[in-house]
């Protein structure tokens, strides 16, 4: 489900709910997911399944019927979970995705959906979770 805001020039309208369509893939090999600042859902999967990342767009003005997954590569961004963005950086942030790097921040530039390969992650030199320096 996402959520609509109302027209910018009618303040009596309510935001509403509108329904996604469902993903091409199974949840259980979700990696990653993240909301692009254009108003894109990006979700790699991988694990025991090919990696892949798929988006939609949620943006304004698209109804419906233009709300379709699309697959923008057989690669999986460099994270685990839920990832945010930060504007300032405008990058995505998030814990690494690599087994040997959990703990560890991982920083990389938001993938377009034009993307054909993985944008390179960046780690911090400390791990949150109470590790060593790696």
């Amino acid at each position: 489900m996402v959520l609509d805001r109302p027209p910018q020039d009618d303040a009596c309208v309510l935001w509403a709910w509108r329904k996604l369509p469902g993903p091409p893939f199974d949840f259980r090999y979700v990696t990653f997911y993240a909301v692009h600042p254009d108003g894109y859902i990006f979700v790699s999967i991988g694990g025991i399944v090919e990696d892949a990342t798929f988006s939609i767009s949620v943006g304004e003005n698209i109804d419906e019927s233009g709300m379709i997954w699309a697959q923008n590569g057989e690669w999986v961004l460099p994270f685990t979970g839920r990832v945010h963005y930060d504007s300032g950086l405008k990058a995505w942030v998030g814990f690494s995705g690599d087994p040997d790097k959990t703990g560890y921040l991982c920083a990389c530039d938001v993938a377009s959906v034009d993307s054909e390969e993985c944008p390179a992650g960046k780690l911090s030199k400390e791990n949150l979770l109470g590790g060593g320096p790696r």
